[in-house]
């Protein structure tokens, strides 16, 4: 019986060792358990951070869709002005034009009705010849050139149909000085001059 109590002790010492090894163990998974406890209340916390920034990303991505629609709606309304403003352009530069060539036509008329008698009704820088303001410029310039200069200063190269040698102004004349007259080739029948 003494055996069998001596084995007894050596079982309950060696049961006793097991259920420390057993507390430890079980101590330790505490300690885990508390520390994944933790882990998972840290990762409970940066979920609820990312989603609070992708809340704030999705409201910014609304207001930059708005603010893209509103930049879109002034585009289109922008270019709806500028295009208005471009036609107004044409039309007022389409009455511009008749404006002048009537008032061209004006002038024209008048100036045959009432040729001009005083030396100080041309503009400086002209000359008086039989009621006809004539201008000389002092540059060399081609037909065309001249043309345009012309009709720059609401004027016309020289009509001289009806000028011989004798009506020819002197200081036309005797200068040796080319110009330009208002004659040109007609191109759609090229034997015909035009004034």
């Amino acid at each position: 019986m003494a055996r069998e109590l001596e084995q007894a002790r050596r079982e309950l010492g060696q049961a006793r060792e097991e259920l420390e090894l057993v507390r430890q163990e079980l101590e330790q998974a505490r300690e885990e358990l508390g520390q994944a406890r933790r882990d998972l209340e840290q990762a409970g916390k940066e979920l609820e951070l990312v989603r609070q920034e992708q809340g704030q990303a999705r409201q910014e991505l609304e207001q930059m869709r708005l603010e893209k629609s509103s930049t879109q709606q002034k585009l289109r309304q922008r270019e709806a002005e500028l295009k208005e403003t471009k036609e107004e352009l044409v039309r007022v530069q389409e009455e511009k034009r008749e404006i002048k060539e009537k008032l061209k036509k004006m002038e024209s008329t008048l100036s045959s009705i009432c040729p001009c008698k005083q030396t100080d009704c041309c503009p400086a820088d002209w000359v008086l010849y039989r009621g006809k303001c004539l201008f000389v410029s002092k540059e060399k310039t081609n037909w065309e050139e001249s043309r345009k200069e012309c009709e720059q200063k609401s004027a016309q190269l020289l009509i001289a149909k009806s000028w011989d040698t004798e009506t020819t102004p002197n200081f036309l004349k005797h200068t040796g000085m080319q110009y330009w007259i208002g004659l040109r080739r007609d191109w759609y029948a090229r034997s015909q001059w035009k004034w």
